[in-house]
């Protein structure tokens, strides 16, 4: 639920992912920047499974991925979100694209 922004528009969030200790939270400014325009507006940012299984995450297979969010705009700065798990990373890989089919070359001798 987006947070009541008294008719002043989202001018960023604080996205915070909850480490393997499962007490300390931190950002990912590169993957889930809540400053930039294109997470303001789609409400979502992807962080792939590499980056939430090396530090300073760590998280293991089938872990839940634990995230709060903060929203500012002009007025100042929403509360901070109840801790949601919006996803689990497991080792289902997605469906391929971008498949090309490349036939074996041949040589003649």
């Amino acid at each position: 639920m987006e947070p009541f922004t008294g008719g002043s528009p989202i001018t960023r969030y604080l996205i915070k992912i909850r480490l393997v200790d499962g007490i300390t939270f931190s950002e990912d400014l590169t993957n889930c920047d809540g400053r930039q325009e294109s997470i303001i507006t789609q409400k979502y940012c992807l962080i792939s499974i590499a980056t939430l299984k090396a530090l300073p995450y760590e998280l293991e297979w089938n872990s839940g991925v634990y995230a709060n969010v903060q929203a500012f705009n002009a007025y100042g700065n929403s509360g901070t979100s109840l801790t949601g798990n919006g996803a689990i990373i497991t080792t289902v890989p997605d469906a391929p694209v971008n498949l090309r089919n490349v036939p074996a070359l041949t040589f003649a001798t």
